[in-house]
């Protein structure tokens, strides 16, 4: 039970970096409109995962593997053209 929590947890932050990244170069840092794309950010993947990697026991881990890889293939092609 520990191990699908960590796991899950691991495959989550891609998508909270790349949140924060973009959101840096979107609109600045450390202002309200950091924040609310932020939150925006992180609302709109959880209703993503909820949608394509949920049933009815439970998040699918193939599918959550290919949420975290699509994220961190996102973040290095940001990193590459705009960092």
């Amino acid at each position: 039970m520990l191990f699908d929590k960590i796991l899950f947890f691991i495959l989550i932050l891609p998508m909270f970096v790349l949140g924060k990244i973009l959101a840096t170069l979107l609109v600045g840092s450390g202002g309200l409109s950091y924040y609310i794309f932020y939150v925006a950010w992180l609302l709109l993947n959880t209703v993503l995962i909820l949608k394509l990697c949920w049933r009815n026991d439970g998040v699918l881990i193939l599918r959550m593997i290919t949420f975290a890889i699509f994220h961190s293939a996102a973040m290095v092609v940001v990193l590459l053209f705009f960092g």
